[in-house]
């Protein structure tokens, strides 16, 4: 090839500072200055989770309300087995079996979750909503306005950055 003034590829950088590695020529993601809070919001989602898990009902009793197999062992399927627990025999026979059915805290994880998508949102200059429950954030007209504003100045730069990486290349 002769005459070539460029190499024959284009470099398209997001247009975000690279607070990691300064004299690196090479961007960052979207999301690097959210990699901590995205962080925790994998430990919210885990705490979320096992809430569900942690809270299933179960019913502890004692060995006789349970089918036993031809071997005098307890039968349970993998089912059962989540549900039913068995109790030592007691010693007074007042409490034969107990429910265990604890209440729920999913509204109030939920909410934290939403609090740390939104966080991520500000630190990626995306608009609340885009990623978050936009019908848990109660918001002014003006803060309305200054969230798509971060949202069109994000899309605006990376589509610019990305409109020179394309000319270079043409």
């Amino acid at each position: 090839i002769i005459n070539v003034e460029r190499p024959l590829f284009a470099h398209f950088k997001i247009p975000i500072a690279n607070n990691i590695d300064p004299e690196c020529p090479l961007g960052v993601s979207v999301f690097s200055k959210a990699i901590k809070t995205i962080r925790d919001l994998d430990e919210q989602y885990s705490r979320f989770i096992w809430e569900f898990k942690g809270g299933e009902l179960a019913i502890s009793a004692t060995d006789d309300y349970f089918l036993h197999n031809s071997n005098g062992q307890i039968f349970l399927d993998d089912h059962e087995k989540r549900l039913y627990r068995v109790l030592e025999t007691p010693t007074d026979n007042s409490n034969l079996f107990e429910v265990f059915s604890p209440a729920f805290r999913d509204t109030s994880l939920l909410n934290g979750f939403n609090a740390i998508l939104r966080q991520i949102e500000t630190q990626c200059g995306m608009s609340f909503g885009t990623l978050s429950n936009v019908q848990n954030v109660e918001r002014t007209a003006t803060e309305t306005i200054h969230a798509k504003q971060e949202m069109y100045t994000t899309v605006n730069d990376i589509q610019k950055s990305l409109q020179t990486a394309l000319e270079n290349l043409i």
